[in-house]
C-alpha cells in the first residue's frame, strides 16, 4: 500500500515550449494516480508535455505521458496518449462535446466488440482491424490511449499524396472495420438497431455553417483555372444541398463509420521501407452513414491525379473483396449484407462526396505548418497561409468530376 501515500510527481518538458500553462488538470492527474496504482508501481515519476498543433487534428488539445518507476518485478515504463476535449461551440455549428463523447463511446463499446470478435473467429493477429490499447480512466474531460509514436509508430506527411501501399493497407483496415459493422448487426441485432444505428453526426448545418463553407470553398477555389473556374461558382450550391445528405443518410446500404478516415487520422508502422502495420485512430467523428463515404473521402484527400487514373479502379475492388474475404472468417455471406451489384451502384453515386470534402478540408489539409488556422476563426475568414500544392490538388480534382460527368 506504500505507493497509495506517495504524491505524484509530475515534471514537464519545458525545453521546446510544449507544455502550455505547465499542469495537467486535476482530473487527469487523479487518472494517471489510477494507472499508477493499478499498475502496481511501488515509486514512480511523472514527466507530461503538451504536443503543439501541426494540421492533423482540429477537436482536441494533445498531451503525452511517461510513467516510470519500479514495481514488484521491476523497472516498469508507461507511455501514454490523452486528447483533452476542447472548449463547446468553437464554432456556432458543432459542439466539441458531442464530438467527444462520441469517440469515448467507440472505444469503451463498439470497438471491444471488434476485438472479441476477432478474437473469437482466431483471426491472426496480422489480418485483424488494429486497434490501440484504450485506458478505462477515460472520461467525458479526456480519452487516454496508449502512445503509440513510442512504439515508432509514425504519420504521414498530410501533404504529399498517399502511397499504393499505404492506400492498400489503409483500405484493407477500413474495409474490415466496415466488415465488423456487419458482424456486429449479425450477432447483436438489437443493440445494432439501438445504439449503431442511432450514431448520427452532430453537426447544426445552420447559417454560420453556411458561411464557414462559403468561405473555405472561396478559399479552395480561388486559384482554378479553366472549365474548373467557371463551374466553381455554379456548384457551390449543390455542395451546401448535398453534404448534409451525405453525412446524414445512410441510402440503401448502412453500417458504422469512422468519418475522418484520411491519412493523418492512420498511425504507420515501417520496418526496413516496407509498411508493417497500420492503426487507425481518431473516431470523434463516427456515426451511422453510408460506408462508401469513408473509402472516397480517403482518396480525395490524400491522391493526387496521377494516382487515381493508375489505381482507383484496384483500390476500389480491393475494398470489396476485402469485405467479403473478412466476413468468411465469421461465416457470414457479403451478398446478405453489401451486395457488390449494390456497391458498385453506391459508389458512382457516392464519389462526389469526395469532390465536396476536397472543396472545404483541402485548406485544412495543406495549411502552413507555421500559420495553423483555428476552426472558429474560419467562420469569419480564411487569413491563414496555405501550401503552394493545394492549388494543383484542388484543380485535378476539378479536372477529373468535370471528366467524369458529375460537373
Amino acid at each position: 500500500m506504500q505507493n497509495e501515500k506517495r504524491e505524484i510527481s509530475i515534471e514537464h518538458d519545458k525545453e521546446n515550449g510544449l507544455c502550455e500553462n505547465n499542469v495537467l488538470s486535476t482530473t487527469l492527474e487523479v487518472a494517471v494516480k489510477n494507472i499508477i496504482k493499478r499498475e502496481g508501481y511501488l515509486t514512480h515519476v511523472v514527466n507530461a508535455r503538451r504536443l503543439p498543433l501541426d494540421g492533423g487534428n482540429y477537436m482536441a488539445k494533445l498531451a503525452v505521458v511517461n510513467i516510470k518507476g519500479e514495481t514488484a518485478d521491476g523497472d516498469k515504463e508507461i507511455d501514454i496518449f490523452v486528447k483533452e476535449i476542447l472548449p463547446d461551440d468553437v464554432n456556432g455549428f458543432f459542439l466539441a462535446s458531442n464530438y467527444h463523447l462520441n469517440e469515448l463511446y467507440v472505444y469503451r463499446e463498439p470497438l471491444k466488440y471488434f476485438q472479441k470478435f476477432q478474437e473469437d473467429a482466431g483471426i491472426p493477429i496480422e489480418d485483424r482491424y488494429n486497434i490501440p490499447k484504450f485506458y478505462e480512466e477515460s472520461n467525458s474531460e479526456f480519452i487516454i490511449l496508449e502512445n503509440l509514436a513510442k512504439q515508432g509508430f509514425t504519420t504521414v506527411d498530410r501533404m504529399e499524396p498517399i502511397t499504393l501501399s499505404f492506400a492498400e493497407h489503409a483500405v484493407r483496415q477500413l474495409a474490415k472495420f466496415h466488415a465488423l459493422s456487419f458482424v456486429l448487426k449479425s450477432k447483436c441485432p438489437e443493440y445494432y438497431d439501438k445504439r449503431i444505428k442511432s450514431l448520427k453526426l452532430n453537426m447544426n448545418f445552420n447559417d454560420k455553417w453556411k458561411k464557414f463553407m462559403k468561405n473555405i470553398y472561396t478559399a479552395t477555389t480561388r486559384d482554378l483555372c479553366g472549365d474548373a473556374k467557371k463551374k466553381a461558382e455554379s456548384v457551390f450550391p449543390n455542395v451546401l444541398e448535398r453534404l448534409p445528405k451525405f453525412l446524414q443518410e445512410e441510402g440503401s446500404i448502412g453500417c458504422l463509420c469512422h468519418g475522418d478516415f484520411r491519412a493523418n487520422n492512420i498511425l504507420m508502422k515501417v520496418n526496413d521501407g516496407k509498411i508493417e502495420k497500420l492503426i487507425p485512430v481518431d473516431y470523434q467523428v463516427i456515426h451511422y452513414a453510408n460506408p462508401v463515404t469513408d473509402l472516397v473521402y480517403l482518396i480525395f484527400l490524400g491522391t493526387d491525379q496521377k494516382f487515381r487514373r493508375d489505381n482507383l479502379e484496384n483500390i476500389k475492388n480491393l475494398y470489396h473483396d476485402t469485405i467479403a474475404r473478412f466476413l468468411r472468417y465469421f461465416d457470414l455471406n457479403v451478398e446478405d449484407y453489401f451486395p457488390r451489384v449494390e456497391f458498385e451502384k453506391i459508389y458512382i453515386d457516392t464519389l462526389y462526396y469526395g469532390f465536396i470534402t476536397a472543396t472545404w478540408l483541402l485548406p485544412f489539409i495543406f495549411a502552413d505548418h507555421e500559420d495553423l488556422p483555428e476552426v472558429k476563426g474560419v467562420v469569419e475568414k480564411v487569413d491563414y497561409k496555405v501550401d503552394k500544392r493545394m492549388k494543383c490538388r484542388i484543380q485535378e480534382i476539378f479536372d477529373d468530376f468535370i471528366q467524369w460527368g458529375y460537373l
